[in-house]
């Protein structure tokens, strides 16, 4: 009977872990899928993969910064521009 019930526990432990894992990974991608969206839409481009980094760091700061700003109670909105990735 118990060892049922810890195979059941188990198995729930080990499916929650990967649903947890998945959507970290998840949520990198969205962010990353946003950055790209948001090159084409302002014609940028990278030379390498650390320029791609560095500035796409600088975007998701912003980007929190816009969703923060919005969510509040403010008389105006904020949004990105072609400069949202800059330092």
């Amino acid at each position: 009977m118990f060892e049922s019930y810890n195979k059941k526990q188990n198995f729930h432990m080990k499916s929650f872990a990967l649903a947890a894992i998945f959507g970290a990974a998840n949520a990198l991608l969205a962010s990353e899928l946003d950055y790209i969206n948001y090159i084409a839409k302002f014609n940028k481009h990278h030379t390498d993969i650390d320029t791609f980094n560095f500035r796409h760091e600088n975007f998701v700061a912003m980007d929190k910064f816009i969703k923060e700003h919005n969510a509040g109670n403010h008389t105006y909105s904020v949004g990105h521009n072609q400069f949202s990735d800059w330092s």
